[in-house]
């Protein structure tokens, strides 16, 4: 018997080279096939938990719709502190990301405009940003020559065409940390940059009216919300709802501040139908008239009696009500300076608040508008109760804190009220509504009240066709008319920044939210929406890092190398038996 053996044959050396030839070969032409289909495919992939590097859609279409170059100027250096280095390095990831989706028609640079220039020319381009509209700040820097001031500029200029627009992008906001204002500040970047590059591309700039003609508060104790609103590229008018026959639909906002005297039906229908049209309306109306004015008599007490201004019906109907009551809060509040003795024939002097100055904070809900605002100062507010529909979202913007308490009209106002220290369980009633935010389909107030003669004689002009109910539209209803009134300056100088308490020196949040309110009720394409994104700061654990850091750095050093030299021993185990026949 022949046994047969079969002889194991290697491959030769140029057949193997082939092969590796071929597979080098093939993932060459797998790769330019990936980098081919890249460039005509384009995503990018966040794995972040609060998706801190993605653009919300609204920005994302806005960039991916730009027809012209838009040019941004951040003035940011990194020759700083490590906090000014990660809002650079926060702002720059923003900027790819514009640039991902934007393409040639978005380009940045970094630029620092003091660098290597003396003191006086520091000083003269730092005015010139000034007026553009961009602050500047004074940092300690650390060197190698030990710590020194360093002046930056953390704004940016946004150019399209011929038109420019300023950001600052340091948040400094009262009552928060310096982490806490950086995060703000990073969380911020998307919003300002999209909302400046939207604005820039607008053919026409958004009307925005104040009404007059019913006691509203003056133009020159809005002026300082007026220029803000231009700066921002709206066009601001006043309008007298007597001297009109309809309000224009084209009308982005109608903002109603502090009226006083009473409401004709044909004014209330004007706004009515402006509303039906899909028309926005900012609301400032006091339902109770107490002014400091009245506390300056012998008896200082006034009584604070409510305002009849006939609009209560047209607020119930849309779902809402500002009560007749007066707030008070004793946790936060502005205060007022009261005589308390004499010296030398000198009047002294000293704050006590004010528990009828109470300062609203944002409610817990996280809205865009009020998102990360210091608190805001409001004089003599009421309540806001919201009333059942289903075709109307309420959303809740300001509170008061959770001591506080509301106080039903007629409220006798007087100053004595401070001599006694509050008792806090008295003030029961926590985070009282102080500005409300309505979206829907709102219900005409004059439904089922219109005769039918009027509708017919109405409906042949399309302009005036009456509407009973509303396209998806929106409004906001604050109950306190002064939160948008700045004060004069004494001798008529001028007028301090509204937000600004001259008895304090103190500025709050007024026109941060006015401005946001007056956006988002402005604002089409939704880009506020990335106002609401939250950025988590995670930091460490300094007692627990105290405590195993021995544990750790032992890991960090043994654990790689062990790990190589497991490899190695398995990787040389493979190759010793796949060649040691």
């Amino acid at each position: 018997m022949v046994e047969k053996t079969v002889n194991k044959t290697t491959t030769p050396a140029s057949s193997r080279k082939k092969n590796s030839l071929v597979f080098l070969l093939g993932i060459f032409v797998i790769l330019l096939l990936v980098n081919f289909i890249a460039t005509k495919f384009y995503t990018r992939f966040d794995l972040t938990k609060e998706k801190r590097y993605s653009l919300v859609k609204p920005t994302k279409t806005l960039l991916r719709k730009l027809d012209d170059v838009v040019s941004v100027q951040i003035f940011l250096d990194k020759n700083v502190n490590a906090g000014v280095l990660r809002l650079r390095n926060s702002t720059e990831d923003i900027m790819n990301e514009f640039k991902a989706y934007g393409g040639s028609n978005f380009e940045f640079e970094f630029i620092d405009p003091l660098a290597g220039k003396s003191e006086s020319q520091q000083i003269e381009i730092i005015n010139e940003f000034k007026k553009k509209g961009i602050l500047g700040t004074n940092l300690k820097v650390q060197s190698s020559e030990g710590f020194q001031q360093k002046y930056i500029l953390p704004g940016a200029i946004v150019t399209y065409r011929s038109r420019q627009l300023p950001i600052n992008l340091l948040e400094n906001q009262l009552g928060y940390s310096p982490e806490d204002n950086l995060n703000n500040s990073v969380i911020g970047l998307e919003y300002k940059f999209s909302s400046a590059i939207n604005k820039l591309q607008q053919h026409h700039k958004p009307r925005i009216l104040f009404t007059q003609g019913h006691g509203e508060l003056m133009p020159i104790e809005m002026l300082d919300l007026a220029n803000s609103l231009e700066e921002a590229q709206y066009e601001v008018e006043e309008f007298d709802l007597s001297s009109s026959y309809r309000i224009p639909v084209d009308v982005a906002c109608l903002i109603v501040a502090k009226p006083q005297t009473r409401f004709e039906e044909k004014d209330k229908y004007k706004i009515d139908q402006y509303i039906m049209n899909g028309g926005k309306v900012l609301w400032l109306r006091e339902s109770v008239l107490a002014d400091m004015d009245s506390l300056r008599n012998a008896s200082q007490v006034f009584m604070a009696l409510p305002v009849e201004d006939n609009l209560d019906d047209m607020f119930f109907t849309y779902g809402a009500r500002i009560n007749q009551d007066l707030v008070q809060d004793i946790q936060l509040c502005n205060p007022i300076p009261l005589v308390t003795g004499n010296l030398g024939g000198q009047p002294q002097t000293q704050l006590f608040p004010w528990y009828y100055f109470p300062m609203l904070i944002p409610a817990e809900n996280n809205h865009p508008i009020s998102r990360n605002l210091d608190p805001v100062a409001t004089y003599f507010t009421s309540t806001i109760d919201t009333i059942k529909s289903s075709s109307v979202k309420k959303t809740i913007l300001l509170t008061t804190t959770k001591y506080s308490k509301a106080l039903m009209a007629p409220v006798r106002v007087h100053l004595s009220m401070l001599r006694e220290k509050p008792d806090a369980s008295k003030y029961n009633q926590p985070n009282l509504a102080g500005a409300v935010l309505l979206e829907g389909s709102f219900t005409s107030v004059f439904k089922n009240r219109i005769a039918d003669s009027y509708k017919e004689a109405t409906d042949t002009v399309k302009e005036l066709k009456y509407l009973d109910k509303s396209k998806e539209t929106k409004m906001i209803i604050i109950s306190d008319g002064d939160m948008i009134r700045n004060e004069l300056q004494k001798g008529g100088q001028g007028i301090w920044p509204l937000g600004y308490y001259s008895i304090s020196g103190q500025t709050l949040a007024n026109k941060t939210f006015l401005m946001n309110c007056i956006e988002y009720l402005t604002d089409e394409d939704g880009l506020i929406a990335s106002r609401s994104k939250e950025i988590k700061v995670r930091l460490l654990d300094k007692v627990k890092v105290k405590e195993e850091s021995t544990k750790w750095r032992v890991i960090n050093t043994a654990l790689p190398i062990a790990l190589v030299f497991i490899f190695g021993i398995i990787y040389s185990s493979i190759r010793k038996r796949k060649y040691s026949k």
